[in-house]
């Protein structure tokens, strides 16, 4: 029988076939990736709800079945993750709030001693910033969608306003933003504020550029507009002289396969009619041609001075690449015509800053003209800004315009007016920040935040505190084993993989303490062995998969290599990871002894010793464990997150994702490889926003390496031998004969059939639990 669709309550396609039945595909709009318009600017009102004390449930349903499960927190209890803002009140900086990539809003009233969330009940947990009223600490604002540009990022629903210091919250308009970067308040009137809105970051939209608003958020408008594919991603407000600002347009985008950093939207922008009219900065200065993420800020104490740390140039190559070229470069972008009046600048050495690389830029004159203070001298070892579309965070003490700081891979300051930077990473545990706070009252005190938490310093930076209070993880996957009581097993994103039990016997609950780390880096799937909850699987970045016996202490690389390319290459491994108290490493204990008695304890003896971060007994790595061994100029590729799975048939029996599909009888030992499951598509041939995948780009094409991938694996719980592999160019293969032979029905469902399904990505495959012959199938793009 051949297999066929037909629509679902608009949003769905069934698939029916002789062994395959594919359901639930959600929506998504197929949109030109090369549509650019420039509407006028536009005035919208914006819809706004009633305030109302109890926001309308989430997580919740009315299905007799599922309306009974009731969620409860197991942990971990102070794991760090992702902030994308801070916020405190001014003259009392012990009450501030905190905003997470994907966990809501926490606030504290006692300099973070303790920290409640705020935000939970809303329809998104995507924070993008947040501002309070310098005239009145209970107005509250949240933008929703965070602006980091990853592929983890999520997006938000638009922006919400509260008026009694984060007790309830009211959304204000602004749905279809997706990513709002920055809110600015009117330190005199609560009323007018203005938004910085980034945009969806997967595709173009007109709701993107400066917003206004003069009435609280009854009505907005549109005060900049440049288009489809340019928002703005910083935004700051001259505290002398409220009708003057400042502005940073982003253009950028991100596809299933690359991403384009840049363009000639990108931009600094300044009003001094309160955002009636804005004028571009160009020249004087500034550097010239395509331009990337731009980061700004005025000191409050000095008006006149202004820094911007801009992303200049393209990067070559193949992707996910820093290798920076000059600043006229950028694929079918033109460059522009300098402007009048462009200051000439001479050609640097090895010792002075360079106007053609990305750095910081200085202006003591409100502007209008400018030079460049500290720039990269090499394409990978730019400590003021290596990752440009993921950082660039630039923030002066409102005290003291020579004191600057900068958030990066390292989190850097400066006490020279950019100068010199002197990073302050060795004092900080986790690197990857996001987030600046500087008292405006006492210059010494900081808050930042970063991919592991929050940190906060009353020594300008010369040391630091852990704030460990609150709970900022960031679950990619969990998975659970079969013991009574069961334990759970999850990657986190850039802190490892952990695992802890689901209860305890003591009166106290589950404490931080009961979990503990299985792997490093960016973890992502993890889980046990069903038969065997002694065997452990952790894997990171671009399939770095590991398997670890707690009996004996021994921790394998199970990564499915070629004889040319180490099972470890292409990714962080397993070293590091993990922000939180308790619970970490003991003393070394007896291994085997431990593992008889709980498996906790025996893997923490396991990381004691070292074996938990990176000892791989045994493996030989120069050797291909593919059995038949692959050709010599073989290659396999392996997403970021790569799909893991144990078989719920045979728990020896595993399966991982690459540009085939891994098939290992032997727990990971060896494998056997299928035919490439992909399309085959060279991306280079792929355009984003009209520039040419093999033309230089900003950021080019950070996060990925290489494109087609499997992305989603699954066998049928009910039929062995069914299985289910999905691409993130598009493909649904399907196997009834073990993985011996395929067919990809991606054809059949309706937005994969198109001839551009490239700009899809299967995102998950789930077969049902019930029926052999039905199977659930999750799209993006």
């Amino acid at each position: 029988m051949r297999e066929t669709f037909r629509a679902i309550r608009e949003w769905k396609w069934l698939l029916v076939g002789a062994a395959a039945l594919v359901l639930g595909t959600l929506a998504v709009n197929a949109q030109n990736p090369n549509a650019s318009q420039t509407p006028a600017p536009q005035t919208q009102r914006a819809a706004v709800p009633a305030p109302s004390p109890t926001p309308t449930p989430i997580n919740w349903s009315d299905d007799p079945m599922l309306k009974r499960l009731v969620f409860r927190g197991i942990g971990p209890a102070s794991m760090g993750g992702r902030i994308d803002d801070i916020a405190a009140v001014e003259g009392n900086p012990y009450i501030y709030y905190v905003g997470l990539a994907t966990g809501g809003v926490y606030k504290t009233t006692n300099n973070g001693t303790t920290f409640t969330p705020i935000f939970d009940t809303y329809s998104t947990a995507s924070t993008g910033d947040i501002a309070i009223a310098p005239s009145n600490p209970d107005i509250v604002w949240v933008g929703t969608g965070e602006a980091n540009n990853r592929q983890s990022s999520s997006f938000g629903d638009g922006i919400y306003k509260s008026t009694d210091a984060g007790k309830t919250f009211t959304k204000m308009g602004l749905e279809n933003s997706q990513t709002i970067a920055r809110i600015v308040i009117d330190p005199k009137d609560p009323n007018v504020v203005y938004v910085a809105v980034l945009g969806h970051l997967f595709g173009p939209n007109k709701e993107r550029g400066i917003y206004k608003t003069s009435d609280g958020g009854k009505t907005w408008s549109q005060s900049k507009f440049i288009d489809e594919d340019t928002g703005f991603t910083d935004l700051v407000m001259d505290r002398s002289d409220s009708k003057t600002l400042y502005a940073a347009s982003y253009q950028r985008r991100r596809t299933s396969w690359g991403f384009n950093g840049g363009g000639l939207g990108s931009g600094i922008w300044k009003t001094v009619d309160a955002g009636k009219t804005w004028t571009r900065l160009q020249g004087n200065g500034l550097p010239e041609g395509l331009l990337g993420r731009i980061g700004i800020d005025v000191c409050q104490s000095n008006p006149n001075v202004v820094y911007a740390q801009i992303e200049v140039g393209a990067s070559t190559g193949t992707g996910g690449e820093e290798q920076v070229v000059s600043g006229g470069q950028g694929g079918a972008s033109p460059t522009p015509t300098p402007s009048p009046g462009a200051a000439a600048t001479a050609s640097p050495t090895p010792t002075q800053p360079d106007p053609k690389k990305s750095g910081v830029w200085r202006s003591d004159d409100k502007g209008k003209t400018w030079r460049v203070v500290a720039s990269c001298f090499s394409a990978n070892n730019c400590t003021e800004n290596n990752r440009p579309m993921y950082y660039s965070q630039i923030r002066v003490d409102p005290g003291n315009p020579e004191n600057v700081f900068v958030g990066g891979l390292n989190f850097s300051r400066s006490t020279d007016g950019g100068k010199t930077f002197k990073s302050l990473q060795p004092g900080i545990a986790h690197s990857d920040h996001h987030a600046i706070w500087i008292d405006p009252k006492n210059g010494k005190h900081l808050r930042i935040g970063n991919d592991g938490g929050l940190d906060v310093s009353y020594d300008q930076g010369d040391t630091w505190e852990f704030v460990n209070t609150f709970v900022a993880a960031q679950f990619y996957a969990v998975a659970a084993d079969m013991r009574k009581p069961y334990y759970v097993y999850g990657g986190l994103q850039d802190n490892g993989s952990w695992a802890g039990p689901s209860q305890t016997r003591s009166n106290a609950g589950i404490t931080n303490a009961d979990w503990f780390r299985i792997g490093g880096g960016d973890g992502f799937y993890a889980q046990a062995d069903p038969s065997d909850p002694y065997i452990l699987y952790s894997e990171s970045q671009n399939g770095n998969m590991t398997r670890i016996d707690l009996r004996t202490g021994r921790s394998q690389m199970i990564r499915p290599r070629t004889a040319l390319r180490r099972g470890g290459g292409g990714g962080r491994g397993q070293g590091g990871g993990g922000r939180r108290s308790g619970g970490d490493a003991p003393a070394a204990a007896d291994t085997a002894n431990a593992a008889a008695q709980d498996p906790q304890a025996a893997l923490a003896a396991l990381i004691a010793a070292g074996g938990g971060g990176g000892g791989f007994g045994g493996a030989n790595l120069a050797t291909s464990n593919v059995v038949p061994a692959p050709a010599e100029n073989e290659q396999y590729r392996f997403y970021w997150n790569t799909p893991l799975v144990v078989s719920p048939h045979n728990p020896r029996l595993l399966y991982a994702g690459g540009n085939r599909l891994f098939k290992s009888l032997d727990r990971g030992d060896t494998w056997t490889a299928t035919t490439d499951l992909t399309k085959h598509i060279d991306r280079n041939t792929l355009s984003i926003m009209g520039v040419k995948g093999s033309d230089p780009m900003a950021s080019k094409n950070d996060g990925y390496t290489s494109y087609g991938y499997v992305v989603t694996v699954a066998e049928s719980p009910m039929v062995p031998g069914i299985l289910w592999a999905g691409t993130d160019d598009g493909n649904v293969q399907l196997s009834r004969d073990s993985g011996a032979t395929w067919t990809n029905v991606a054809k059949n469902v309706p937005v994969l059939a198109d001839k551009a399904s490239e700009l899809y990505h299967v995102a998950r495959i789930e077969p049902s639990h019930y029926d052999a012959g039905t199977a659930y199938l999750a799209v993006d793009g």
